[in-house]
């Protein structure tokens, strides 16, 4: 594969450290969203900053898409876990992706109340349980034989939505129902916009916190993830120049 190379994160601590490394930088303001656009080494890259949320990720992703004609959409940054198991510092390599925010509610009649463990997730477009989406699998591939110093790299499915879930029942619910390791609030909008447009995806997920286990937010380990990333991009190119 050679063109390039599309990076998204949500936030400054998602995408500053990137943005620092490219070589004759070009900044570009297209339908209010920011783009930056250069190389490192034999790398060309367009760093993307989508904002925070569904409907942001995915305009920036469409807007990303047609400007760019990127031959790899990689939108990655942070997440809080939905398992025991992942720590802070570990990376969630995106095998799949799937939305977690769209519910269908049971029929209940005046003053009867709200039960929110009996809701059903459910895409309203297709009328089915949610569509699990699938990331690159030789990218994936490669992400996950890598070696990161701040915890271990897995494979696994991104769960996303304009969410911030804090409640341990409730994430153990979604888990069941989703399969999803670990939340974030753009990944699913990215793989459903590429899926669309036929654009080769991938997303991978830092751990910041973990409700769970208690382990607080730690904002900072999206300088990691940014640093794991370009690594990895940067061994892959010299092995195919």
């Amino acid at each position: 594969m050679s063109g390039l190379l599309l990076i998204q994160g949500a936030m400054d601590v998602e995408t500053d450290w990137l943005i620092s490394r490219l070589e004759e930088a070009e900044r570009l303001e297209i339908g209010g969203f920011s783009f930056w656009r250069g190389r490192v080494g034999p790398l060309a890259l367009a760093v993307s900053r989508t904002e925070v949320g569904m409907v942001r990720a995915a305009a920036a992703t469409a807007l990303g898409i047609q400007a760019f004609r990127p031959a790899l959409v990689l939108d990655q940054g942070t997440a809080g876990a939905h398992r025991e198991d992942l720590h802070v510092g570990d990376i969630v390599v995106g095998r799949t992706c799937v939305d977690i925010q769209s519910a269908v509610t049971p029929h209940r009649g005046p003053g009867e109340g709200m039960c929110p463990e009996e809701w059903s997730l459910w895409d309203f477009q297709q009328d089915t349980p949610p569509v699990v989406y699938p990331g690159d699998p030789a990218w994936a591939a490669r992400f996950e034989a890598a070696f990161s110093p701040t915890g271990r790299v897995t494979g696994g499915r991104l769960g996303s939505g304009d969410l911030f879930s804090r409640e341990h029942d409730r994430i153990h619910w979604l888990r069941e129902r989703a399969g999803e390791d670990c939340e974030d609030m753009e990944s699913a909008a990215v793989y459903r916009v590429c899926v669309q447009a036929g654009t080769p995806c991938l997303g991978l997920r830092i751990v910041s916190n973990n409700e769970l286990t208690g382990e607080p937010y730690r904002r900072e380990v999206g300088v990691d993830l940014q640093k794991f990333v370009l690594g990895v991009l940067m061994d892959w190119a010299e092995g195919v120049g």
